[in-house]
């Protein structure tokens, strides 16, 4: 009888070593760059990609586009990226790393979401598809399946410029 009263307890321990986790890793990101998770995506993603437009930069981070847009906009008033008319067609305008945003980059060391992203993906596909099952299961019992969320480790409003103990 003590066992399954213990199991509530080891689970909440286990939810709350995430949510540090992932406000620690916050923070430091923060500290360390100025960014926070989402406009590190964002950066990351431009990285990658190179000159995208905002609806892709949505698409590909899973946020709003005016999510995108504020993030956009505090990430050009950092001068870390820039916006530009497309030169084929003037109506599209495209967002781009700039040499500084790079440099941002280029500094940042790997966040909690690429480390877990990197072990994610070396687990087998069963292993993979139970953790997503049961933290699909957590989310219904904490009744938050309606919450908006993106695919990003990161604590408070996406769309913040950075974390509040920070300012």
């Amino acid at each position: 009888m003590r066992d399954m009263q213990h199991k509530p307890d080891l689970a909440l321990i286990a939810l709350r070593q995430i949510m540090r986790a992932t406000d620690a890793n916050a923070r430091s990101l923060s500290r360390g760059s100025g960014l926070t998770p989402s406009q590190f995506m964002i950066l990351r993603l431009l990285g990658r990609t190179g000159d995208i437009v905002p609806s892709v930069i949505a698409r590909e981070v899973s946020l709003t586009q005016a999510t995108v847009t504020t993030l956009v906009d505090k990430l050009a008033a950092r001068a870390l990226v820039e916006r530009k008319r497309d030169t084929t067609d003037k109506r599209r305008v495209l967002v781009c790393l700039t040499a500084v945003g790079r440099e941002v980059l280029a500094s940042t060391p790997d966040t909690l979401q690429e480390r877990f992203v990197a072990g994610f993906s070396r687990l087998e596909e069963w292993e993979q598809s139970y953790i997503i099952a049961a933290l699909e299961r957590v989310t219904a019992i904490l009744g938050a399946e309606e919450l908006d969320a993106a695919p990003v480790l990161d604590v408070g409003p996406i769309d913040r410029s950075r974390l509040p103990a920070d300012e």
